[in-house]
Formats: structure tokens, C-alpha cells, sequence
């Protein structure tokens, strides 16, 4: 990398620091995501990451010493800000656990030819990626970094827009956790794409169909405080409580049930446990009926709650049996689909 390069990499991440930095708020906007995505574009473009992130090729030029002090100082700032307001990023999905659990669920329903069908084309995916089996692949979507996957983000959810006060809905996004799951159903038994292509499919079904089965990734409350939404519960504070600082997330966590200390072992009883309490329900292949359900269930249920307020044991305890529930869904609707796939 010549001066003119490292000059061009020094101003752009002082460009995306003033820009970001000026937006921070108590609570972080997508640009923190996009923030640090561009970040990472840096330095996986131009800095080595063998050693330490932040160590710019050939750095033995004051010039190159000034590029990596803007970038570490630029993030140190964000850190800082970060854990000083407590801030929080949008909820991706259940817990790790929660997907776990729901893979689990799933995998004990599949028929033999779906486990030898999907664990071959999961194995697909390996080459590039850290190892997965097929449940464990289940959390893969929520682990990626690269940029060349922030388009997925998006279809974690389908934001349906609930109004309190009359507040005018918004339009619902077109890419969104339904017709990702539609999409990538046509995809994944499709033989004239590639096997990367359909194992990412695949990866993204064991997924998001989890993630629609929580009832606040298919809702936004809309209000005069919050016009575009309030991004799933995302932007609804609770009070004091030991599980988490909002809505959203106190939802994603199972109202305590999902433990991130939670072990193999542990999810397996899990899953055995819910497997066997709930039955599943009829084989309804419609996505976006699952969708409307999770929507009426965060209407009458996860909003149930004023905002700032601490969850009760009986609001804890409701929580807990319909994530349950919903888990069981999940993992059945999962299974039902993947196993409809291999008979096509």
C-alpha cells in the first residue's frame, strides 16, 4: 500500500466516525451496525489481521501509524460510548440456545432420507465456514460478520406494524423473514445452482423459521413516539429486571427460560422436554399464517406490559410458557417443511 492508499483509508474511517459518531443516542440506529461493518471492510482490505486487527501493512511510516491510530481511536470512541449509555443493537433472533433447542426439536422429526439429504448439503458450507452440524447450523446466520452477508440481515424478521394511537402504518419491507423462507425453499432442492447456494438456503431455513416463531421479530408498534415502529420491541425499555434492558431482547432470551449457560446436554433436555409437552400443530405450510400468529401474540401477550415497567412473575412466568410453545411450533413446522422438500 502506497501513501496515497493509506491516505485514502484514513479518510474514510475519519468520514464514517464523524458521520456515525454525530448519530449516537442512547439507544444505537443501524448506522453502529453499518459502522462496524465498514470497519471490517477496512481492515480486511487493506490491514493484516494475522497478529492483532488493527496492524496496518508495511506500517513503518508515520503515515501508516496515523491510519491505524484513526481507526483504533474512531472505535475505541464507539466502545466508549457503547458501555458509557448502555446502548443496545437491534435483536437478531432467539438466543443461541433457543435456535439450538429449536434444531433439536426438528432434527428428531426429520425422516431418514431429509437427515442424510440435508446433512450432506450442509457439509457444503463447511469448506468456507466453521464446521457445523446440522443443528448447530441452525445459529449460523446469526453468526456472520462478513459483509458480503449484511443483505440476510433483513429477513430475520417481517416487520407487520401494529398502531396504538392511529398512527399511520408504515409499508412492510418486501424482503423479509417470509419471503426469505419462501425463496429459499424453491432453492434448496434446486439442482441448477450451486451446492454453496443451497446450503446457504438450507442455513437460512433452519433459521429464520425459528426466528418467525418469535413473536416480536413479525411486529413493529407504531406510535406518534415511534412513526416508523418501534423496531420489535427494540426501542421498548423495561424496568429493573435481571433478564434484559428492553422488550425485545426479554423476549429473544425466552423471559429467562433460555440460558446462555445452558450446555449440549441441557438443550437436549430442553427440547426433549418441550418435544413432549406440546403437540404439534396441524401441518399448515402457509408462512406467513406462522407470521400473523407470532403478530397476534406479541399484540395480546409480549406487549402486554407498560413500557418501563418491570416484568411481574406472572408476566415472566406467561413469557416462558408461550416461548415454549412457540419453540415446539418452531422446531415441528421446521421439520414438516424440510421433510415435504426431499419428497418433491
Amino acid at each position: 500500500m502506497d501513501s496515497g492508499n493509506s491516505l485514502k483509508v484514513s479518510a474514510f474511517a475519519l468520514i464514517i466516525c464523524a458521520k456515525n459518531i454525530k448519530s449516537v443516542n442512547p439507544i444505537f440506529s443501524i448506522k453502529t451496525y453499518q459502522f462496524f461493518s465498514g470497519l471490517y471492510f477496512i481492515t480486511n482490505n487493506y490491514i493484516y489481521t494475522n497478529t492483532y486487527p488493527l496492524v496496518i501493512k508495511n506500517s513503518d511510516t508515520d503515515l501508516y501509524r496515523i491510519t491505524n491510530l484513526t481507526l483504533y481511536l474512531c472505535m475505541l470512541k464507539y466502545v466508549t460510548f457503547f458501555l458509557i449509555l448502555g446502548a443496545s443493537f437491534p435483536g437478531f433472533s432467539w438466543s443461541a440456545n433457543g435456535h439450538r433447542v429449536i434444531g433439536q426439536i426438528a432434527y428428531e422429526r426429520l425422516t431418514p432420507k431429509a437427515k442424510r439429504t440435508f446433512a450432506h448439503l450442509n457439509q457444503s458450507l463447511n469448506r468456507d465456514h466453521r464446521r457445523y452440524s446440522l443443528v448447530a447450523a441452525s445459529v449460523w446466520l446469526d453468526a456472520l460478520y462478513d459483509p458480503r452477508y449484511l443483505a440476510l440481515k433483513p429477513i430475520h424478521y417481517i416487520d407487520l406494524p401494529y398502531s396504538v394511537d392511529g398512527t399511520t402504518l408504515p409499508k412492510v419491507a418486501s424482503r423479509n423473514a417470509v419471503s426469505a423462507i419462501e425463496t429459499a425453499s424453491t432453492k434448496v432442492m434446486d439442482s441448477s445452482v450451486t451446492d454453496t447456494e443451497r446450503a446457504t438456503s438450507l442455513r437460512i431455513l433452519l433459521h429464520v423459521v425459528g426466528d418467525l416463531h418469535q413473536p416480536l421479530h413479525a411486529i413493529t408498534r407504531v406510535s406518534h413516539a415511534h412513526p416508523q415502529g418501534d423496531r420489535g420491541g427494540n426501542e421498548f425499555r423495561l424496568g429493573k429486571n435481571s433478564v434484559a434492558p428492553n422488550l425485545h431482547r426479554y423476549w429473544d432470551r425466552g423471559g429467562g427460560l433460555l440460558s446462555p449457560k445452558m450446555n449440549a446436554i441441557a438443550v437436549k433436555d430442553l427440547a426433549k422436554s418441550i418435544g413432549s409437552e406440546w403437540t404439534c400443530p396441524s401441518d399448515d405450510q402457509n408462512v406467513m399464517h406462522w407470521a400473523e400468529t407470532s403478530h397476534a401474540l406479541a399484540i395480546t401477550q409480549a406487549y402486554a406490559i407498560k413500557e418501563y415497567e418491570s416484568p411481574s412473575a406472572a408476566y415472566e412466568k406467561n413469557t416462558q410458557r408461550i416461548v415454549r410453545q412457540q419453540l415446539a411450533y418452531a422446531g415441528c413446522r421446521l421439520a414438516s417443511l424440510l421433510n415435504h422438500l426431499v419428497v418433491k
